[in-house]
């Protein structure tokens, strides 16, 4: 049997908003795993966090596993979960909006992302501006999406899909 191992992964600053040691430990593995590729055994260890001390991180994180086998309807729900037990913590927003990009509901990808700006805990709102461009392009509104991938440019300098993004519009409004 072979022996899994890790690479260094950057603590993601997520962790800070969990209240309970044990379960912000197995939420640290489990996003220590997932980076890795070691999936099923992220999954186990965020189900071990919630099931030790539920919070808003490990079923967001955990939406994001299931939303990586494109069940996107199931991720949602996890991250109303997330919501419920903690409405200030924006990732959760923010992923539903791009799940229901994803699934072509762009309405309430809208509707989630202006939560996701509005809310107090979230570490970096770079993601959130380059869905709401992503949203913007579907309604043809070219210029605030070009805005918002910029703005996602400022939070997160050298973030290349954004970066892409306005090459690629600025291109087809000349």
């Amino acid at each position: 049997m072979s022996q899994k191992t890790n690479k260094p992964v950057p603590r993601t600053p997520d962790a800070d908003f969990i209240d309970d040691d044990i379960a912000r430990r197995l939420f640290e593995e489990a996003y220590e795993d997932q980076m890795n590729g070691f999936i099923a055994e992220a999954r186990i260890l965020y189900q071990r966090s919630i099931n030790h001390y539920p919070s808003a991180p490990a079923y967001t994180y955990m939406a994001w596993l299931v939303a990586q086998e494109h069940k996107f309807e199931d991720a949602i729900e996890l991250c109303k979960k997330a919501i419920e037990l903690d409405p200030a913590f924006g990732n959760a927003y923010n992923d539903i909006g791009a799940y229901y990009i994803e699934l072509e509901d762009f309405d309430n990808a809208m509707i989630n992302l202006s939560h996701a700006l509005k809310a107090k805990k979230h570490h970096t709102k770079a993601f959130v501006y380059f869905n709401l461009g992503k949203v913007n392009e579907h309604y043809e509104n070219f210029a605030n999406a070009i805005a918002c991938y910029q703005k996602c440019l400022e939070l997160s300098p050298g973030f290349q899909p954004a970066t892409d993004k306005v090459e690629e519009l600025q291109r087809g409004l000349q």
